[in-house]
């Protein structure tokens, strides 16, 4: 009898894990017929499966699958964002500002751009043979809560520079002042912008401050002639040289305004051009909705992915899209390892591997 209620409990146990609710499809959708559903496919495996939509709705999307490690690895703060300046500054009163620049640029060719963002002005020219940004900011003191550049005062400023080669992630950034990325940092640090009338060698430039000289009324003024430190604190990535990526900056001001400019080494021999990208997978294993035509509506992608437990590369998706009325084709695909009953590392914590759909539940 007591072998017999041992036994009994241990089943109940085993039962009990094994049925454990794992939290990836809501309970609002146990038991309801999903409009289509591929699941726990085996290795190097491709599937498809039909479905229609009588009316234009919303649809609920569960998806897992293995991502390419080298997109997991990186925080989705750097995913899919351009290269870029970030210029943030403090006022007198605290008040924290943070201006945010995409920089653009064409594969053998000059280009230019320029934009106003956050009251703040934006010029840039790339030159591709050069593989150089000559780029200047102008922001109203008015903006920076200066008292309309006075010479005697001094403004906080810390200036960040992201590098993206292959349209997929930025690979590095580099900040004038500190060692974190001022994006994730609680506390950003400040270096000093000295506004002076004019030269005279009183002061010298350090890593932590910059002297910016007045302009002459209605001139301009030489940048060469402009004291420049250099952007040069690696805060993010990693980079083979400093001709791969690195900057100086200067600065000026008038009545109106402080400007900064920067000069942008930026080797772009690592970048994949957009026509490439469309047939790179980052993901092994992985799901996509296409139309009747053969577009493809929705796809995985890493950045709606969470961690599925297990291996860091297992991912899940719980996402909801809308569809026009119509026929459409769930599909998924896997690769050579890595899959159901084939893991070769610490498989997902999830109830199913794949993908399902439903109608969403308002």
């Amino acid at each position: 009898m007591v072998l017999r209620n041992a036994l009994f409990t241990m089943l109940l146990i085993l039962s009990l894990t094994s049925c454990k609710e794992d939290g990836f499809v809501s309970p609002s959708y146990k038991g309801r017929r999903p409009l289509a559903a591929i699941r726990n496919l085996p290795i190097s495996t491709e599937q498809e499966q039909a479905f229609s939509l009588r009316e234009d709705t919303h649809i609920q999307i569960y998806a897992s699958g293995e991502a390419s490690i080298d997109m997991v690895n990186v925080d989705p703060l750097y995913l899919y964002k351009p290269d870029a300046i970030e210029v943030y500054m403090k006022q007198k009163n605290g008040k924290e500002l943070t201006f945010h620049f995409p920089l653009q640029d064409s594969i053998g060719s000059k280009s230019t751009v320029a934009y106003n963002t956050g009251n703040a002005g934006f010029a840039s020219a790339y030159d591709s043979k050069r593989r150089l940004y000559q780029a200047k900011i102008s922001i109203p003191f008015s903006v920076i809560g200066a008292h309309e550049g006075n010479a005697s005062e001094k403004v906080l400023l810390n200036v960040a520079l992201a590098d993206n080669d292959d349209d997929l992630k930025q690979k590095a950034k580099l900040a004038w002042i500190g060692e974190k990325d001022p994006l994730l940092s609680p506390e950003v640090k400040y270096g000093e912008l000295l506004l002076r009338k004019e030269c005279n060698n009183t002061f010298l430039d350090t890593v932590s401050y910059l002297v910016s000289y007045a302009m002459p009324a209605g001139k301009g003024i030489a940048k060469d002639s402009m004291p420049a430190v250099a952007i040069s604190n690696l805060i993010f990535g990693q980079l083979n040289q400093s001709e791969d990526f690195s900057a100086t900056m200067s600065s000026a001001w008038n009545q109106d305004s402080l400007f900064l400019y920067l000069s942008i080494l930026d080797n772009k021999e690592g970048r994949i051009e957009p026509e490439k990208l469309k047939n790179l997978a980052f993901f092994h294993d992985w799901g996509w909705i296409e139309d009747e035509k053969g577009n493809v509506v929705w796809k995985m992608t890493n950045l709606q992915t969470r961690h599925a437990g297990g291996a860091l590369k297992n991912r899940k998706i719980d996402t909801a899209v809308f569809l026009k009325k119509g026929n459409y084709k769930l599909k998924y695909i896997t690769d050579e390892s890595h899959s159901w009953d084939s893991w070769d590392a610490e498989p997902p914590n999830l109830s199913f591997y794949g993908i399902e759909i439903f109608i969403k539940r308002h």
